[in-house]
C-alpha cells in the first residue's frame, strides 16, 4: 500500500508537469517583442516585395525562351537583303 502511495506521490506531479509542457508547447512565446518590430515588419515587406520581383523576372525569362524556342522552330523563309555592291576602288579611311 505504501508502494502505491509513493508512486502516487511522484507520478502525480511528473504527469501534471508533461501536460503543462503539452499544452504549452503549441503556442509560441515572443519574450522579445520582435513581431511587433518595425524592423521586422519592414524586413518582411522587402524580402515579400523581392519575392515578387524574382517571380517577375523568372517568368520573363519563360517567355523569352519560349519566343525564342518558336523563332528558332519556324519554317517561314527569311527575306535576305541584297548583297551590297563594291566600287573597284578602296579608298583608306
Amino acid at each position: 500500500m505504501v508502494g502505491i502511495r509513493l508512486l502516487i506521490l511522484f507520478l502525480v506531479p511528473v504527469l501534471l508537469l508533461l501536460a503543462y509542457r503539452r499544452l504549452t508547447r503549441g503556442s509560441v512565446r515572443d519574450p522579445l517583442g520582435l513581431e511587433s518590430s518595425p524592423r521586422l515588419q519592414r524586413m518582411e515587406q522587402t524580402i515579400d516585395s523581392i519575392a515578387i520581383e524574382v517571380e517577375r523576372l523568372v517568368e520573363a525569362q519563360r517567355f523569352t525562351t519560349k519566343v525564342l524556342a518558336e523563332r528558332q522552330l519556324d519554317p517561314t523563309p527569311r527575306v535576305q537583303a541584297a548583297p551590297r555592291e563594291e566600287p573597284d576602288t578602296i579608298t583608306p579611311h
